[in-house]
């Protein structure tokens, strides 16, 4: 081969050669009130956000997937694009996970996130919220399979009452492999008295006992809450946006009439509100969905680009503070709070 021949053919190689480096990119904006006459993104029974004459928008990122790689060309110009951001793949996709692992792994985590935000909202409003042990997996095959569902609380086993995810686990681990037990679960309105005939061993130690379920805290309250949207269409960091929007349909709140917000963050059932990472993709994804105001975690100031012309970024630590700087604003003239 001449070198000639031997340059083009390194050239091409490098070229398409995957590199091990993924790209953040502003994703699309969400609103979540709907326009009017529009199904919203999730819905509460009794309420039409579409009379509140405003906007709350959930931001996204997106990233590069786990079953793709940045080739050298697209690294360089994800580099110095300047709404883009280039990391090693191994700070974002942990070394030995699965591709359907990391996928599972995202949904549970938007749905803990979905949950958690969702009860912040509820409380914010003034409803009482309950934290109750919940399913929110079931193992194809496993004792419980088709028996449980994902989204049961599990109120008692064997007669015995469950208050936390720990009292399930303990409880189970100290029956034995083969034993039934009957589980006591509030799936909907309705509570039932479930059978699971013969626990199996754990895939890890096949003498430790279990129902084959993943288990995590619920919570329960009087509202009907629905969503139109996939678990895995969505993003841990659109809880605070959420929480908001569930906060401001169940109070009629108007403070956000002829406002479009957007807010990021993750919130616990609490209330409190956490950084993000991505926090400029987030950032831009508001900018571009025409947001006036985005509601960001207090902890990520240090890192949001001041570019966003026309858009003012307030920091917040808690759903409570979010609430009340768009309170004060609108009935009392007070400035916003900034970075």
């Amino acid at each position: 081969m001449s070198s000639a021949a031997l340059v083009i053919v390194m050239t091409v190689v490098v070229t398409v050669a995957p590199t091990n480096f993924v790209a953040w990119a502003p994703g699309n904006a969400v609103a979540l009130l709907g326009p009017a006459g529009a199904q919203p993104v999730f819905q509460i029974a009794g309420r039409d956000p579409s009379g509140l004459a405003g906007q709350i928008l959930a931001t996204s990122m997106t990233q590069t997937g786990q079953t793709s790689s940045l080739t050298l060309p697209s690294l360089v110009i994800n580099y110095f694009l300047a709404n883009r951001n280039v990391l090693p793949r191994d700070t974002v996709y942990p070394s030995g996970q699965s591709a359907s692992e990391a996928a599972d792994t995202r949904r549970q985590d938007i749905q803990t996130s979905r949950d958690q935000a969702l009860a912040a909202g509820v409380k914010q409003a003034g409803i009482t919220v309950v934290e109750r042990p919940s399913v929110t997996a079931v193992r194809q095959n496993g004792p419980a399979y088709q028996l449980l569902l994902p989204g049961d609380f599990i109120l008692a086993i064997d007669g015995t009452t469950m208050t936390t995810t720990n009292d399930v686990r303990q409880y189970i681990r100290n029956k034995q492999v083969g034993d039934q037990v009957v589980v006591t679960v509030l799936r909907g309105n309705t509570t039932l008295q479930i059978t699971i005939p013969k626990l199996a061993g754990s895939s890890t130690d096949g003498t430790v006992p279990t129902m084959g379920t993943t288990g995590g805290t619920g919570y329960s309250y009087p509202v009907a809450i629905q969503f139109g949207q996939a678990v895995d269409q969505g993003d841990t960091a659109q809880g605070l946006a959420l929480a908001l929007s569930t906060y401001v349909i169940l109070t009629d709140d108007a403070d956000i009439s002829g406002l479009t917000l957007a807010a990021v963050g993750n919130i616990s059932a609490a209330g409190d509100v956490s950084a993000v990472s991505g926090i400029n993709e987030h950032a831009i994804s508001a900018w571009q969905g025409h947001a006036s105001i985005l509601f960001i975690p207090q902890d990520n100031c240090s890192e949001i680009s001041d570019q966003m012309v026309g858009m003012t970024i307030v920091p917040v630590t808690t759903l409570s503070d979010a609430v009340s700087a768009l309170h004060n604003h609108v009935a009392n003239g007070t400035p916003w709070p900034h970075c």
